[in-house]
């Protein structure tokens, strides 16, 4: 497991401090200071992670590279120098997309819930058959239990949304009994986020 810290990109942190400073919504009730729980908190928690993940899920205006980016194209580059495998996951499929995009010169293919089944299988048989495939870009829902990518041994986490149960998962893609190498795990984290 690894966990790795990233730096921001400054419109980035602006955006994100931005959203974060006003998340705090003390109120009273019953005559006291409480943290109001309601739904327009919870709004503000996902764009919390989408800023820290990469700006443009909420900003079309957004043309900077997120800061996530650096650390994530060194972990492909070294698997890949090893001749490895990697799995990133996002949350968002507009980031599967983008990141999918990014990685073009390793061939990278993306499933996601907007996807038809028939283009995900195609996907999935490409990443596990053909050795010029050296990236799968995902969504956790997309690829639920099941499913077996011991073609990899790499999985990053771009971004987690807050289910326990889809990270377990997601890890275990890549960790069954038929993988015969070591599993990476490698969780990109935001500098003070």
């Amino acid at each position: 497991y690894h966990q790795v810290t990233t730096q921001w990109e400054k419109h980035q942190q602006d955006l994100y401090r931005q959203i974060r400073d006003e998340l705090k919504a003390y109120v009273i009730k019953d005559e006291r200071a409480v943290i109001d729980e309601s739904d327009e908190v919870l709004k503000r928690l996902l764009r919390l992670v989408q800023a820290a993940s990469n700006p443009m899920l909420i900003d079309e205006g957004y043309d900077q590279r997120p800061g996530k980016m650096v650390a994530l194209e060194s972990i492909v580059a070294d698997a890949v120098c090893a001749t490895e495998k990697v799995i990133v996951w996002t949350c968002f499929t507009k980031n599967v997309d983008w990141i999918a995009d990014q990685f073009r010169n390793y061939k990278a293919v993306r499933v996601h819930g907007r996807m038809d089944m028939e283009e995900r299988n195609r996907s999935l048989k490409l990443f596990k058959t053909d050795d010029s495939v050296k990236a799968l870009i995902d969504t956790p829902a997309a690829a639920q239990e099941g499913l077996t990518l011991t073609v990899a041994n790499h999985v990053i986490f771009f971004d987690r949304g807050f289910s326990l149960d889809d990270y377990l998962q997601a890890q275990d893609r890549i960790h069954r009994i038929s993988q015969t190498k070591i599993c990476h795990i490698y969780n990109l984290i935001m500098e003070d986020s």
